[in-house]
């Protein structure tokens, strides 16, 4: 992406939402490229996630995973980002939690800021209350103060 004529090899931000968010961490952790991460819904584990779809609340679904290691679990890499780093999370989301968006939050040594949105679940830009042009808004804010 870096070496595309539009893009700005020095001011890379990257986006991740839920599992998306979940694997685009650690690339943001370990490349130097990119300057920040925005990450909505991004889970601390893929342990939480194979509990939350075993539920029988939540279909009793058999989830198969990737080989993928402890080690690159946003919550213990976490500790290790100096980056600035925007993470949000619905305040009802059950899939990933606000705790686990606070717990990540808490170890981030980098310049960071967390929106807890109050009354949503998992799909926090669609929800009325929150409008997706704010939403946009919130973003494109963190990026404009990152990527100079």
């Amino acid at each position: 992406m870096k070496t595309l004529p539009e893009v700005d090899a020095k001011n890379i931000g990257i986006y991740g939402f839920s599992m998306s968010a979940f694997v685009s961490f650690p690339v943001f952790s370990q490349n130097k490229d990119i300057k920040c991460f925005i990450g909505r819904a991004l889970g601390s584990d893929f342990k939480s996630v194979i509990d939350y779809w075993a539920k029988p609340e939540n279909g009793s679904k058999s989830v198969l995973l990737p080989d993928y290691s402890q080690d690159l679990n946003a919550k213990n890499i976490a500790k290790y980002v100096t980056k600035p780093c925007f993470l949000i999370v619905g305040e009802q989301d059950k899939l990933t939690t606000p705790q686990m968006a606070q717990d990540i939050y808490s170890k981030v040594k980098g310049e960071k800021e967390i929106w807890i949105v109050k009354n949503v679940g998992h799909g926090v830009e669609w929800d009325p209350s929150v409008g997706l042009v704010n939403y946009i808004n919130r973003m494109v804010q963190f990026y404009d103060k990152h990527l100079k």
